[in-house]
């Protein structure tokens, strides 16, 4: 039996994703700055209604949410009696951390990885029509790969969706059409947005994996996504 045959299941669905978000990116590099110019002729509305919706991919919103969330669910285990009841504040309070746990790390590793390739942003090539790279530059219009906003959108539609398995094909769907906005309001490269993608799915996938060793919201065990724990033993 092949190494791909034993496989938990899943993993060879998320390897597969994560290949491709890697390709993506690869295959778009040749066309970005074509695909870029093409995105200035789009009427008007089009562009309106993308910049309202680009604004979800803002991490600050979510951070803050699991933050204040978990401070609640802290002071409110305090006046719980029953075991079950404290169980469940538990589970909840390890799911905000874990999604917590996933933007916050996918993000600070963007971050990192825009500041040391220092990618110029497409409003560059339309303003100087400049089109390249200046590593180390720690300037925004330089911080185009991997696309912060991408790696938000991904990062919360996997965390969510280990959460909420049976939602969680529609929502890399959601996740990965939002993202995609980032191309239409010109702020990124078509490959921009499959690297931030890549990395908020594949750090998420990494933070599921420390999770379940330690036996934070999911139960031991091969597979993706991981089995949820029940609530009763978190």
């Amino acid at each position: 039996m092949s190494a791909a045959e034993t496989r938990p299941r899943g993993v060879r669905t998320a390897l597969v994703l994560l290949a491709l978000a890697l390709l993506g990116a690869a295959l778009a590099l040749p066309f970005d700055a074509q695909i870029s110019q093409f995105f200035r002729t789009v009427d008007a509305r089009i562009i309106a209604t993308a910049r309202f919706l680009t604004d979800i991919g803002k991490s600050d919103v979510y951070i803050w949410f699991c933050v204040i969330g978990m401070l609640v669910l802290l002071v409110q285990r305090r006046a719980l009696k029953e075991t079950m009841a404290r169980a469940v504040n538990r589970w909840m309070f390890g799911a905000l951390g874990f999604v917590l746990a996933s933007i916050s790390l996918s993000g600070i590793a963007t971050n990192i990885l825009k500041d040391i390739i220092g990618r110029a942003r497409p409003v560059l090539l339309e303003r100087e029509g400049f089109y390249g790279l200046q590593p180390f530059t720690l300037d925004a219009v330089y911080n185009s790969f991997p696309s912060g906003h991408a790696t938000t959108f991904l990062a919360l539609g996997v965390s969510l969706g280990f959460l909420m398995p049976r939602l969680l094909k529609p929502l890399l769907v959601l996740c990965f059409a939002l993202a995609t906005t980032r191309i239409v309001v010109n702020a990124h490269f078509v490959s921009d947005v499959f690297g931030g993608a890549f990395m908020g799915a594949g750090v998420t996938i990494l933070v599921a994996l420390y999770f379940r060793k330690r036996g934070w919201v999911f139960a031991p065990g091969p597979g993706l996504p991981p089995r949820l724990l029940p609530e009763g033993l978190a």
